[in-house]
């Protein structure tokens, strides 16, 4: 089994560009994905194919290009480190997307809870220099 490098090499950005791309092609993936499924509510066999729009199509593409992304960063970092930097920007970025193109509210309690998960991208981020 090759072993994967678990030092996180920041200064050149490459690696937070890559964790920022991750995020961005899941956040937009499931926007449009979430913004096709109301038509899932009259859903029967019959309107299937009404289903599969071009909005459902593009969501599902950014989300498995998401999964494609997701494989280079576990293939570059540790697992730990991949999985807890990807899922906080992921949570970061959906909250920021879901207020600015769903008009969804952001609590002040939200506010200190995407402050603790920056907070904690950088601790691991950088908490190996």
């Amino acid at each position: 089994m090759k072993r994967v490098a678990s030092d996180l090499n920041f200064i050149d950005l490459s690696g937070l560009l890559i964790f920022l791309i991750h995020s961005l092609l899941t956040v937009i993936g499931l926007l449009l994905l979430k913004t096709s499924v109301n038509l899932f509510e009259k859903f029967n066999f019959d309107n299937l194919t009404q289903l599969l729009n071009f909005k459902f199509a593009l969501g599902l593409t950014f989300y498995l290009s998401a999964f494609v992304v997701s494989l280079i960063i576990l293939n570059r970092y540790s697992l730990g480190v991949s999985v807890s930097i990807m899922m906080s920007l992921s949570i970061i970025m959906s909250v920021l997307f879901g207020y600015i193109f769903l008009n969804e509210k952001i609590s002040i309690q939200i506010i200190v809870g995407l402050s603790l998960l920056l907070a904690g991208i950088l601790t691991v981020y950088y908490g190996k220099n």
